[in-house]
């Protein structure tokens, strides 16, 4: 299952950076997570695409000015904080499905037709 992580907004909610919200960046608001660019987190209007991008999993009538209610002067360093540990939580998952267990392990001859191991 793919990781969310916590994020306290209007009431604590889920980040979830699955394929479709990196379309939706994409398709929206013409943001390619792909492509790295260490200067997104400081841009307001990516922030609040990208944490809109994250939350519409669990509410998909969620809209960017909803989102950009929640966030504020006080909070918005905090919060870019929780996107990247997200979308790092979200890789880190990938990382971990990239690299498969082997279907089964041998452990030496078997003997009869029901000693498969």
């Amino acid at each position: 299952m793919l990781r969310t992580v916590a994020i306290q907004l209007d009431r604590e909610r889920r980040l979830k950076y699955d394929l479709n919200a990196f379309a939706l960046l994409k398709e929206r608001h013409d943001i390619n997570l792909f492509k790295a660019d260490p200067e997104r987190l400081q841009d307001p209007v990516a922030v609040r695409a990208m944490l809109w991008a994250g939350l519409v999993h669990e509410d998909p009538g969620l809209t960017v000015e909803q989102v950009g209610q929640w966030v504020d002067l006080g909070n918005i360093k905090a919060i870019s904080e929780t996107v990247a540990d997200a979308m790092l939580a979200a890789q880190k998952r990938d990382v971990e499905a990239a690299t498969p267990s082997p279907p089964f392990v041998e452990t030496g001859p078997t003997t009869g037709a029901n000693s498969m191991s």
